[in-house]
């Protein structure tokens, strides 16, 4: 299987989920999946605690490109100052 498959990168992105998901619940975070209407921006993970927000985008590519990050820039143009921090990760 291609290191890139979508099976294993849905399996990565729901361990880092799992993972994200323990330490948000002991700070008191909440954690969601932003999907636009009609699908045109998403990001993995969500992390909000009060009126913050931490964005992380999970890739299982072998090089991040601008590409990759297109949806973290397009949340920092609508969030502002709320978004406190934006983070691509992949293995």
């Amino acid at each position: 299987m291609p290191r890139d498959g979508t099976l294993l990168g849905s399996l990565f992105e729901s361990l880092v989920t799992l993972c994200v998901r323990v330490y948000a619940q002991q700070a008191r975070a909440r954690v969601s999946h932003l999907r636009t209407k009609r699908g045109e921006r998403e990001v993995a993970l969500i992390i909000e605690r009060g009126r913050s927000v931490l964005a992380i985008e999970v890739k299982l590519g072998q090089v991040a490109e601008d590409h990759d990050v297109r949806h973290l820039r397009w949340l920092r143009e609508e969030l502002g100052d709320g978004l406190v921090d934006a983070a691509l990760l992949g293995p």
